[in-house]
Order: C-alpha cells, then structure tokens, then sequence
C-alpha cells in the first residue's frame, strides 16, 4: 500500500512535468491568441501546482506509516525477545537439559536482542498468535488455581515462568501481599493456636475525647478475656488489636491499613467496629477484597443492609429502619392518624424516613408531609412544618444539629401540650444539656421535655443469664470494674475523670459482638473437623475467601441470649427489641418495650414508667375544622314565640285603647303620642324576636324562605 501511493505520487509529478512543456511549445507556434493561451497557461500552471502539493502530501504520509510500522514492529519484536530472554533464564536456573536446537535459538535470540532487527509483518503475525495462546493459558491457569493465585508453573501446557511485574499484573491486592509478605516457618510457629481481631473503635472526633469509646473499648476487651478464660475456643487464644477511627471515614480506611501492613506477621481474621455509620460503610467497601469478615456494634445507618453492597457485613445492632413497625403501633396506639416527617438530608437519616413513609401509608396512617432539610436551611424549613399544622413529628437528624432545631422549635412554640416529636436513637449521651445555642439550658429544656426516643434495647428482659454467664447486673458492675481500669490507665497522671455517666449505650452489644464472632469461629472449626478438611483458624490468609465464606454461613445461623437480649441476625441486620424513651424531667426514662416476633407493645415492662404529656392530655395529631348549623331548639323557640305574640296582642290592644279614648282628660294628661310609639315599638321587638328565632329547624322549606327571612328580620332590628 505504502509503495503504490509512491508511485502515484511520482506518476502525478511526472505529469505535471509534461503538461508544462506542451503548454510551453503551444504559446511559441500560435502568436495569433496571445491573451487566450496565456489565461490557458496560467490555469494549467496552477492546476499543476496544485496536483504537485498533493504529490507531495502522499509520499510525507506513505513515509510516517512506514515508519510507524517499522517501530510498532520493533517494539513487538523486542517484547518477544525480552519474554525468550526470560524464559531461557528460567530455563537455565532451573537447570534442566538443553538441546542443541534449544541453545542455537537462545543464541541466536540473545544476538537478535543485541541489534534489535527490523521487523517484518510475517513476524509481527506470529508473535501476535503466539502471545494470543500464551494468555489464555495464563487465564487458565489462573483460574483453575485454589488459592486464585496465577500459578508459576504448568508442565502440561508447556508455559514457563513469567517475569515478576507481569505475574503482578494479575494478582488483587490482598494476593499480592501473601505473595511478597508470606510469613516464615518460624512467624507460622509463633502465632498458632492465636487468633487476632482488629478493634476499631470511636475513640475520640472532631471535637475532642469521646468518652463512649472507651466503655466500648472496655467491653470488647472484657469479652475477650471471658471468651478466653472459659477456653470457647479450645487450642486458641484470642487476641485483640485496636484503634482510633474518630469518626472519620478516611482515618478509619487508614487506620485499617496501618494494621495490616505494620504486622505483617499477623493476619486480622475479623474486623471489630464501628460505631460511626460512615466509617463502617467505608470499612465495609474494602474488607471483601481481603476476605476479612466486619461485625459493627454501632452502625444504624440503613444502608448498611444492602447484602449486594456490603457482602462481608454483620452488626449486633438493629438498623434504624427496623423501628418502623415499632413507630406504627406507638403511633395507633395514641390514636394518632396524621404525622410529619422532618429528616436531614444525609443519607443515613433520609432512607429510615423513606421506608417509613412506605410503611405508614400501608398501614392507612396519612402522611401529611416529608420535609427535607440541609444543616444551613433548617429554620425555613420549620416554618414551613408549622404551616402545615400538623402536631406529630417524626424527626430523624444528627446529635450536632438537634440543640438547635428544637432551639427554634421553642421560638416557633412548637412544643408542649400541642406537639409531639418521636426522634430517632442518637449516638452518645444526651445531648440536651450544656450545648452551644442561642436559647438557654433552661428553654432548651421545656422544649425536649415529653419528646419521645426510638432506639434499639440494649438489655436482657427480666432477670435472665446470658450465654455467657452474665445478667443485667453482673454485666453491669464489671463493666464499671473495667471501664475504671481504663480511665486510671488512659488518664493517669492527669485531673479529667471520666464519670460512669459516659458508658455508651453500645456497651452490651459491643460485648455481644465479640461473643458472635467467637461463636462463629468456634462453629466453622467444628465443622471443617467433621467434614475433614485441611481448614483451621490459624492457618487463616487474606486469600482464603473459602474461610470468609464459612464464617458469614455461621454468623447467619446464630442464635444465642446476650447481655444485650436475643442475638439473630436476618440478613446483614440483627433482630432486636425495640424500646422507647421519653425525656421526664431532663432524664432519659424507658416508657415501652416492641417485641417484632409477637408484634406487640408492652407498656407494663420492667422499670418502664408512664407515659407522661403536658397538662395530662395526649396531644392531637392535626387541628379540624368542621362546618356545623347552630339552630334554636323548636321548644325553645315555639315557648319564646308564643310569649311574643301574646306581648305584640297587648301591645296592639293598648295602642287600640289608647286611640279609642284619646279625648278623655285622664288619656290626655298621660302624653299619649309617647304611649303610642311605645306600644308600636314593642310590636316591632317581640315580632323581630320571632323572625329571629326562624331557622332550618322551624320553616317548612328552609331553602324558599329562610332568605325572604333573613331580609324581613334585619329591616326590623
């Protein structure tokens, strides 16, 4: 192709070349048309300049393809010397017998390799179909391999080894790491019979030390030293690693990576945490590449739920939408048949309140409105709530911005005895007291006081044992034994104290957390023994996803009695208690118990007190106007209108009277015309008393004549 648009170049110059000289030995012969033949020679002369550019332009990109042809081939070519090279190393390292064809065509690949020959499209086709093979061998190897490594080796396909940064193009991360960080037979010794979770904990924000942290630290800890000491991990030792996350998603990834690549001697069988929403949704998006299993004991956002998004995801806390069932029947319970939702739009309180609205309107509770809100709008936003004059507010915003919406509330006057808000759980302790807003901790407070707290129960019902051993109480006072060895270790030296007010309300299910896991890895043991594999937990790699696998199996048969209450999971979510709370007098006071298996709601629970609203009345859920005709009484009305007839009859018998002996002296000395306009007047009052009186109830045909009415009784007024 390239030699044939040469030759038309040339055979266009060469024409060009012709016709200019005919054009030349024309103008000499005919001196009659001077002007007409030097038009037609300037017109052939352009017209041949033109085809000779053209010329030119053909043979500058016949010569680029060439050359781009020569180096796409050189470089093909000097590939596939580099991969002979390497095989023939390969070869020579592991010392296996060569033949004379075999060391003439390393010879000769090495002396190609040197001067880097030209390449030709023969050569180019072959290399092409032999790469094309090699790949898909490589493919099958890959796949076919147990442990998803790409193998090394393959006797039967007669493919050698690849070099390293090629092998390196095939392998996940997690592969790459037990590839370069494979542990010695002396790291394996050491760390048997251990199994070692990664904690990752809350420990502190943006705004300082989160005291919650450390009880749920405390509580991890305490779990594993039961887990231990009751050995329910017969030949194995649990161990835990933690860290901070302080509620950040890109601390806590990184907080992840550090402990993986800082240890690598160790490999983190389950991840422990979180309590931060967005930082487990972050953890979660990572832990399947390394087929490492997350069980969070603080996380409510419903996003989590997604088994397709987060596959390798467990919490032993319920999600905040698996309260909805429990709000719809505290909402008939009070009778009320219109709500409000009022949320912030993130995503962890917009899809609670999402399902929450489907749910209400199957179960024929109107929604009046779903307002939306940003952290900048909020206030807006309320006002256009009151307009809707709707009394029942479901709210589901963060703790940062609750102060100072029911702040405005209470300028709004959007609480006490007319209102009702029911809000979502918030992590941390209450967050009512002592905050940074423009009302006062006394405002605050009558604005909070009655509101109503959904959250997860996180406590046996009753006085019952739990698997491990532990009640209500027992679980309490060693947690208070552990929390304050935590606070003389984290602040000795120090005059901070942390109170045992701090305990977070995830305490229990932290512990539970731990105990689920030990559990699952205590059945995926005792199955692997019975099926008789080669499985163990020690032997435990970022690779196995066979093991991953079988603990999420486990963790989703689970079924056991925790200091937290009935531990099972359905999905991802745990099946949990629902309990409600209401703000008595500054304090957080239990009002009712949601049981999901019997759907029913207990407000007669332990340590549950009355609900309580202001002025003793429950509030109504909206104000209705109703259009009603307020008529007399046809009694009340026939009494009063016989009393004014028999008045107009005296009235006009005295006026007749007084006429008929106007010319006596007694009459005359009486003024007369007064008299007169009396009796007039009151025939003219006890008639507007009748006309008064006529209404719906008392006109045969209400519709003809109650206009004709109205006219006469106000011309009589």
């Amino acid at each position: 192709m390239v030699h044939g648009a040469i030759a038309v170049g040339m055979r266009i110059i060469h024409k060009s070349q012709t016709t200019s000289t005919s054009s030349s030995s024309s103008s000499s012969d005919s001196s009659s048309s001077i002007s007409y033949r030097r038009r037609r020679r300037q017109h052939n002369e352009g017209k041949n300049m033109l085809e000779l550019v053209m010329a030119l332009l053909l043979v500058s990109l016949a010569w680029t393809a060439t050359a781009a042809g020569a180096m796409e081939s050189s470089a093909e070519l000097w590939a596939l010397q580099d991969e002979k090279l390497v095989l023939a190393t390969s070869s020579a390292i592991k010392q296996t017998p060569v033949s004379a064809s075999s060391s003439s065509s390393s010879s000769s690949s090495s002396e190609s390799y040197r001067h880097r020959p030209a390449a030709t499209t023969i050569a180019s086709d072959n290399w092409k179909s032999k790469r094309t093979k090699v790949t898909k061998v490589k493919r099958r190897q890959r796949l076919n391999s147990h442990s998803n490594l790409p193998s090394l080796s393959n006797a039967s396909a007669g493919v050698a080894n690849l070099s390293s940064w090629q092998q390196q193009r095939y392998l996940k991360v997690n592969q790459v790491f037990e590839s370069e960080r494979r542990m010695t037979h002396a790291e394996i010794q050491r760390n048997h019979g251990k199994i070692v979770l990664l904690g990752l904990f809350e420990l502190s924000t943006k705004r300082g030390p989160r005291p919650d942290g450390l009880s749920e630290l405390g509580a991890a800890t305490m779990a594993v030293e039961h887990i231990n000491r009751k050995q329910l991990l017969p030949g194995y030792t649990l161990e835990l690693v933690t860290n901070d996350t302080q509620c950040d998603p890109g601390v806590g990834v990184d907080r992840f990576f550090h402990a993986i690549y800082t240890q690598p001697s160790t490999r983190m069988m389950m991840l422990l945490g979180s309590a931060c929403s967005e930082v487990t949704e972050s953890l979660a998006k990572v832990v399947p590449y390394w087929n490492i299993v997350q069980v969070s004991f603080g996380s409510t956002s419903p996003a989590l739920s997604d088994r397709r998004e987060f596959p390798y995801f467990y919490r032993t806390v319920a999600p905040d939408s698996s309260h909805n069932p429990a709000r719809i029947a505290f909402i008939r319970r009070f009778g009320w048949g219109t709500v409000t939702t009022f949320s912030q739009n993130e995503e962890v309180h917009s899809l609670a309140v999402n399902n929450l609205v489907t749910e209400l309107e199957a179960a024929n509770i109107s929604c009046a409105a779903t307002i939306t809100f940003a952290a900048t709008d909020f206030k807006e936003q309320l006002l256009l709530l009151r307009e809707t004059d709707t009394r029942i507010i479901i709210g589901s915003f963060s703790q940062e911005l609750a102060p100072q919406i029911l702040c405005e509330a209470y300028r709004l006057h959007m609480f006490g005895a007319d209102y009702a808000w029911i809000l979502h759980e918030s992590m941390g302790a209450p967050w009512w007291p002592n905050q940074q807003s423009a009302c006062s901790n006394h405002e605050l407070q009558l604005a909070v006081e009655n509101l109503i707290v959904v959250s997860t129960h996180n406590s046996i019902v009753g006085n019952n044992v739990s698997y491990s051993g532990l009640n209500n109480h027992m679980f309490n006072s060693q947690l208070r034994k552990q929390f304050s060895d935590f606070n003389k270790r984290k602040r000795r030296g120090t005059a901070s104290h942390l109170t045992l007010e701090s305990i977070s309300r995830y305490a229990p299910q932290t512990y539970d957390a731990v105990w689920a896991i030990a559990l699952a890895l205590r059945a995926s043991e005792e199955h692997w023994r019975q099926n008789a594999t080669h499985s163990k937990l020690d032997g435990f790699d970022y690779t196995r996803s066979d093991m991953a696998w079988e603990f999420l199996q486990q963790l989703g048969k689970l079924h056991f009695l925790g200091v937290s209450g009935p531990v099972s999971f359905s999905g991802p979510d745990r099946v949990g208690t629902t309990a409600f709370y209401q703000i008595q007098r500054g304090l957080l006071e239990p009002i009712a118990l949601y049981y999901p298996a019997s759907d029913a709601l207990d407000f007669r629970c332990p340590r549950c007190r009355p609900v309580k609203w202001h002025s003793g009345q429950v509030p109504i859920a909206k104000r209705v106007f109703k259009m009603r005709v307020a008529t007399i009484a046809p009694l009340a009305f026939y009494t009063i209108a016989t009393l004014s007839s028999v008045g107009i009859a005296l009235a006009i018998a005295f006026l007749a009277f007084n006429l008929h002996f106007r010319k006596l002296k007694a009459i005359k000395l009486s003024s007369p015309k007064l008299s007169n306009i009396t009796a007039v007047g009151c025939i003219f009052v006890y008639a507007t008393v009748i006309l008064l009186g006529l209404d719906h109830s008392t006109l045969p045909s209400a519709a003809d004549s109650f206009a004709t009415v109205c006219t006469v009784s106000l011309s009589t007024r």
